[in-house]
């Protein structure tokens, strides 16, 4: 995920993952910016701002509150922004650019309401005109800035999966899908529903392999790769756990345990001479109790 978000600017990235990485791959595309945006500007005459006063009119349009709140967010993330002779800086628009993704990002969540998501969309559509605009009023740099918004745009997607509380940063291919989903600021999602949204080739593959699993880590694959009799005890291991691969099997396989759990005098021993046998056996315990979640 990482090194396609960073395809854009031609980097690869080999660091730790989770919340590190996030903060590393994010710097990446910080100085990236920071080495150009003092060559960069974006002049906000009328024209723009009717642009985009069309864009929150036609989002407000079931509900006039939409249009007050998106609004006064404008005034806050945007308009703050813009200096004397009504032009942002490179850092204004980078202050701006960074405000309204969190704007967009708060307005677009899974718990948002009906009303929030028609602001988090206005948001969003916004937000592209503009970073459209400043690549048209800087030619000479309109390409680098280009693949910066590309690929920052595609990590955004990536931090956006990760559920809240996830410390190791890993989401399912499902929550991938979603956040892709809520990216896409065309009409009516039509990218999406057209399978042509940013970064959705790599959610809708996940989506086709594992579902709303966890990707495999690689732990286990590594485990069996460095023990010759690990693979003949997860097949083994595999066959015999088969009828146990769904809930019911599982709730099975629980009451035998909580069964004997209560024979105290049987449970040690069995316990003991199973230990030798757990690195082997683990890889096909594991299939059984993910795939019945």
């Amino acid at each position: 995920g990482f090194n396609e978000a960073l395809s854009d600017l031609g980097a690869n990235y080999t660091g730790p993952l989770g919340r590190d990485g996030f903060k590393n791959v994010s710097q990446v595309f910080d100085k990236a910016y920071d080495s150009i945006k003092s060559q960069i500007s974006l002049p906000v005459p009328d024209s723009l701002r009717v642009q985009i006063g069309d864009i929150v009119s036609s989002a407000a349009a079931p509900d006039a509150s939409i249009a007050k709140t998106t609004q006064g967010i404008l005034d806050k993330a945007l308009y703050s922004q813009i200096g004397e002779d009504n032009t942002l800086s490179g850092q204004g628009f980078k202050n701006a650019q960074e405000m309204l993704g969190n704007y967009i990002k708060d307005y677009s969540g899974d718990g948002a309401t009906a009303t929030e998501r028609q602001v988090g969309n206005a948001l969003k559509a916004i937000k592209g005109q503009l970073e459209n605009s400043l690549e048209d009023a800087n030619p000479a740099v309109a390409a680098q800035l280009k693949a910066i918004n590309r690929g920052y745009a595609k990590l955004s997607i990536l931090r956006d999966a990760v559920p809240v509380g996830n410390a190791d940063s890993r989401f399912t291919p499902n929550q991938l899908a979603s956040a892709v989903a809520r990216s896409d600021n065309t009409a009516n999602g039509r990218a999406y529903t057209e399978g042509r949204a940013l970064m959705q080739k790599y959610s809708d593959a996940g989506m086709r392999v594992l579902g709303n699993k966890f990707p495999d880590s690689g732990t286990t694959r590594r485990l069996i790769s460095s023990d010759p009799l690990a693979w003949p005890f997860q097949a083994a291991g595999t066959a015999l756990g088969a009828p146990f691969y769904s809930n019911t099997g599982a709730r099975a396989v629980g009451s035998v345990v909580n069964a004997a759990s209560k024979a105290s005098g049987l449970m040690p021993p069995v316990v003991n001479a199973a230990r030798p046998l757990v690195p082997y056996s683990t890889p096909a315990l594991m299939g059984a109790f993910t795939s019945g979640n």
